[in-house]
Protein backbone atom coordinates (compact mmCIF):
# COMPACT_ATOMS: atom_id res chain seq x y z
CA UNK A 1 0.00 0.00 0.00
CA UNK A 2 1.24 3.50 -0.72
CA UNK A 3 1.93 5.94 1.90
CA UNK A 4 0.65 8.53 0.16
CA UNK A 5 -2.95 8.11 -1.24
CA UNK A 6 -5.67 10.62 -3.00
CA UNK A 7 -8.85 11.11 -2.10
CA UNK A 8 -10.15 8.48 -4.03
CA UNK A 9 -7.06 5.80 -2.90
CA UNK A 10 -8.05 6.60 0.61
CA UNK A 11 -11.43 5.49 -0.83
CA UNK A 12 -10.76 2.43 -2.46
CA UNK A 13 -8.58 1.01 0.78
CA UNK A 14 -11.40 2.13 3.13
CA UNK A 15 -14.13 0.25 0.71
CA UNK A 16 -11.90 -2.92 0.18
CA UNK A 17 -10.85 -2.58 4.18
CA UNK A 18 -14.62 -3.22 4.85
CA UNK A 19 -15.63 -4.92 2.14
CA UNK A 20 -18.03 -2.16 0.49
CA UNK A 21 -19.70 -2.38 -2.66
CA UNK A 22 -20.77 -0.23 -4.91
CA UNK A 23 -24.28 -2.16 -4.44
CA UNK A 24 -23.77 -1.77 -0.73
CA UNK A 25 -25.71 1.80 0.63
CA UNK A 26 -22.81 1.91 3.12
CA UNK A 27 -20.31 2.59 0.32
CA UNK A 28 -17.71 5.16 1.89
CA UNK A 29 -17.25 8.11 -0.62
CA UNK A 30 -14.66 10.90 -1.05
CA UNK A 31 -18.05 13.27 0.41
CA UNK A 32 -17.83 11.13 3.70
CA UNK A 33 -14.15 11.97 3.83
CA UNK A 34 -14.53 15.91 3.73
CA UNK A 35 -17.71 15.46 5.49
CA UNK A 36 -15.69 13.77 8.57
CA UNK A 37 -12.81 16.73 8.19
CA UNK A 38 -15.39 19.46 8.62
CA UNK A 39 -16.85 17.39 11.25
CA UNK A 40 -13.15 17.24 13.22
CA UNK A 41 -13.48 13.39 13.32
CA UNK A 42 -10.85 12.89 10.28
CA UNK A 43 -7.37 15.18 10.27
CA UNK A 44 -7.29 17.03 7.01
CA UNK A 45 -4.64 15.68 4.21
CA UNK A 46 -1.27 16.85 3.80
CA UNK A 47 -0.87 19.48 1.20
CA UNK A 48 -3.72 21.45 -0.29
CA UNK A 49 -5.93 21.15 -3.51
CA UNK A 50 -4.25 18.94 -6.46
CA UNK A 51 -1.50 18.10 -3.81
CA UNK A 52 -3.62 17.20 -1.06
CA UNK A 53 -2.90 13.57 0.27
CA UNK A 54 -3.58 11.40 2.39
CA UNK A 55 -1.92 8.38 4.82
CA UNK A 56 -2.14 5.47 6.97
CA UNK A 57 -2.84 7.96 9.77
CA UNK A 58 -5.91 8.57 7.50
CA UNK A 59 -7.10 5.02 7.28
CA UNK A 60 -6.66 4.31 11.26
CA UNK A 61 -9.08 7.28 11.85
CA UNK A 62 -11.37 6.08 9.90
CA UNK A 63 -11.00 2.60 11.26
CA UNK A 64 -11.65 4.35 14.95
CA UNK A 65 -14.32 6.28 13.38
CA UNK A 66 -16.46 2.99 12.41
CA UNK A 67 -15.08 1.45 15.45
CA UNK A 68 -17.24 4.03 17.71
CA UNK A 69 -20.28 3.95 15.40
CA UNK A 70 -20.63 0.64 16.11
CA UNK A 71 -20.55 1.23 19.91
CA UNK A 72 -23.42 3.60 18.98
CA UNK A 73 -21.40 7.03 19.01
CA UNK A 74 -23.05 9.95 16.49
CA UNK A 75 -20.60 11.64 14.68
CA UNK A 76 -20.62 14.67 17.39
CA UNK A 77 -20.16 12.58 19.82
CA UNK A 78 -17.08 11.02 18.07
CA UNK A 79 -15.67 14.26 17.05
CA UNK A 80 -15.41 15.11 20.82
CA UNK A 81 -13.17 12.02 21.88
CA UNK A 82 -11.22 12.72 18.76
CA UNK A 83 -10.57 16.33 20.11
CA UNK A 84 -9.82 15.00 23.89
CA UNK A 85 -7.02 12.27 22.71
CA UNK A 86 -3.67 13.83 22.30
CA UNK A 87 -1.76 13.34 19.35
CA UNK A 88 1.20 11.42 20.07
CA UNK A 89 4.38 11.64 17.20
CA UNK A 90 7.44 9.74 17.29
CA UNK A 91 10.56 12.20 16.48
CA UNK A 92 13.12 9.17 17.06
CA UNK A 93 12.57 5.15 18.80
CA UNK A 94 12.91 7.54 22.16
CA UNK A 95 11.49 10.94 21.80
CA UNK A 96 7.60 10.92 21.21
CA UNK A 97 5.87 14.58 21.43
CA UNK A 98 1.98 14.77 22.66
CA UNK A 99 -0.21 17.53 20.94
CA UNK A 100 -3.69 18.09 22.19
CA UNK A 101 -6.46 20.63 21.27
CA UNK A 102 -7.13 21.66 17.35
CA UNK A 103 -4.22 22.19 15.17
CA UNK A 104 -3.68 21.10 11.70
CA UNK A 105 -2.16 18.65 10.16
CA UNK A 106 0.55 21.21 8.60
CA UNK A 107 1.10 22.79 11.59
CA UNK A 108 1.82 19.49 12.89
CA UNK A 109 4.24 18.34 10.37
CA UNK A 110 6.12 21.94 10.43
CA UNK A 111 6.34 21.33 14.54
CA UNK A 112 7.21 17.85 13.86
CA UNK A 113 10.09 18.94 11.14
CA UNK A 114 11.45 22.00 13.60
CA UNK A 115 11.87 18.96 16.43
CA UNK A 116 13.80 16.89 13.83
CA UNK A 117 16.18 19.83 13.11
CA UNK A 118 16.82 20.17 16.65
CA UNK A 119 17.56 17.31 17.30
CA UNK A 120 19.88 16.77 14.23
CA UNK A 121 21.57 20.16 15.37
CA UNK A 122 21.93 18.54 19.10
CA UNK A 123 23.67 15.66 17.79
CA UNK A 124 25.96 17.77 15.68
CA UNK A 125 26.79 19.84 18.93
CA UNK A 126 27.58 16.34 20.73
CA UNK A 127 30.77 15.92 18.62
CA UNK A 128 31.83 19.60 19.14
CA UNK A 129 34.13 20.91 22.01
CA UNK A 130 33.34 24.28 23.25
Amino acid sequence: MNDRMNIRELVDVINSLYAFSESDNDLFTSRMVRFLISEGVLSEPFGKNRFAYYTMKHVEEIQRYFEYRTQGLSVRQIAEKVKLQPKIFNLTNQIQISISGCISENDIEKLTQEFKNILIMQNDNKGETL
